[in-house]
């Protein structure tokens, strides 16, 4: 019988080394599928603070030069480690809030499409340089990942506490203050161990192996 292991991955989606991340580990679980039951969830946080941009965005370059001082390059750390692994990185996007993609995602979990809802939102977001802050946008999202109601669901408030207290539970109880950031747990025996940091797959493999074999 296959161990089976939880993955907890605690992400924003505006951060490109989520998006990259979920590549890796993808092709980690994909390597060790004959030896461990895997179950992926995804909890939110929130990159950008709350408040900090309006419901439409601003483009990413702005954003950057007034955060941090300076603008992206085609040729910059985000754009070639997304090449590495087969994502086309869009610096024409903009940075915008994510509670209601988060709450996307709760809705994808709730309807068993997550996986399938993670992959489209983040290439949405990243390589179409999609406005994930949209209802109109979540909702072909939501409907190309394969998830019903959407646009009802987005404009209600379903699930808006719940994500709050969530994102605030990740901080108090993992300690994150930035993403992303991983938990896995052995189901059968407890143990767990965390980390933080886009995961390249070999760790991945290295990580599991060890929790699983300690």
């Amino acid at each position: 019988m296959s161990k089976k292991v939880d993955v907890v991955c605690i992400s924003d989606n505006v951060c490109p080394w989520c998006y990259i991340g979920k590549k890796h580990l993808d092709n980690a679980l994909k390597r060790l599928e004959n030896k461990y039951d895997f179950t992926v969830d995804w909890r939110p946080f929130f990159l950008v603070p709350r408040g900090r941009v309006p419901k439409q965005g601003v483009p990413l370059d702005d954003y950057l030069l007034a955060t941090h001082g300076y603008k992206s390059r085609v040729d910059g750390p985000v754009p070639t480690a997304g090449k590495k692994v087969g994502i086309a990185i869009n610096n024409k996007r903009f940075v915008v809030p994510t509670l209601d993609s988060h709450r996307l995602i709760r809705l994808a979990k709730e309807q068993g499409k997550l996986n399938n809802l993670m992959d489209t939102l983040f290439k949405a977001y990243f390589e179409d340089a999609a406005i994930i802050s949209d209802a109109n946008v979540l909702d072909q999202i939501g409907t190309n990942a394969g998830l019903v109601g959407v646009k009802e669901y987005i404009e209600s408030d379903r699930n808006k506490k719940e994500i709050l207290e969530q994102e605030i539970e990740s901080r108090n109880t993992y300690g994150v203050n930035g993403v992303p950031y991983y938990v896995l747990t052995m189901r059968e025996s407890g143990k767990s161990v965390q980390f933080s940091g886009c995961t390249q797959t070999i760790a991945w493999i290295q990580a599991i192996n060890d929790l699983a074999e300690s």
